[in-house]
């Protein structure tokens, strides 16, 4: 009788508790759950959290350099009748790489001569509808936005026995982009480039410098696999 009775109370707190214990065990996971999303998440936004802090420290560095030449040399000087003199002009060849400085410069229907002569872009998603309307862009420009590694990339003008080209440089590889009216008109790829609010008529430019490029902008997040070098076709209209 006595066994019987302690298998009794043996058995009944099991009955009491068991329950208890598995709801215990459910809330200890929902916490798990709860503790590890956010750690996932901010390991997700590590990589990109570094990327805008890079970005941003890039962007102080250029906009410093560029205030010290402009109070060294002073760069727009008023004199006592009231006019303006430019000390100093700065072009993109590459629109979102280095300024460039020069000394000279023409203006045509576009604005400088060799600003933004090349520019990035990358395949925009096929719409759902099947092919892209004949206005519609099929690709979108590139910036330091995307990829803060283009800060790194130094783009200069060159000329050589009269054929312009850009020569795109980073560390001591380099590759050149003949930009020449001719030989931009040979390129037979074309794209149509969402530029802000602006699509525009672009022309590839060729698989080499498009490799460099490739090669210099590949991130954490993001190969930039697809990205290609092209000039604005008005550039040579």
């Amino acid at each position: 009788k006595d066994s019987i009775e302690r298998g009794k109370c043996n058995h009944q707190p099991k009955m009491i508790f068991a329950p208890e214990n598995a709801i215990q065990r459910k809330q200890l996971q929902y916490l798990l759950v709860l503790a590890v999303i956010p750690i996932v998440t901010y390991t997700k936004l590590i990589p990109r959290l570094r990327k805008v802090i890079q970005c941003h420290l890039e962007r102080q560095r250029l906009r410093k350099i560029s205030y010290e030449k402009a109070k060294s040399i002073n760069l727009m000087k008023s004199t006592d009748d009231g006019k303006i003199t430019i000390s100093g002009i700065f072009i993109h060849p590459v629109k979102s790489l280095r300024p460039v400085s020069v000394s000279t410069a023409k203006l045509n229907s576009l604005g400088l001569e060799g600003d933004r002569t090349l520019m990035l872009v990358r395949p925009l998603p096929r719409p759902i509808y099947g092919d892209f309307l004949p206005n519609e862009a099929t690709h979108v420009f590139v910036t330091q936005r995307q990829c803060p590694t283009l800060a790194t990339i130094v783009a200069s003008l060159s000329e050589e026995k009269g054929k312009k080209s850009i020569k795109l440089s980073c560390g001591r590889d380099k590759v050149y982009v003949d930009t020449s009216k001719r030989t931009i008109k040979k390129y037979k790829m074309r794209y149509r480039a969402k530029l802000w609010d602006d699509v525009v008529e672009v022309a590839d430019v060729g698989e080499e410098a498009a490799s460099f490029i490739q090669s210099k902008m590949k991130t954490v997040e993001d190969t930039f696999d697809n990205v290609r070098v092209v000039s604005m076709i008005p550039h040579v209209s």
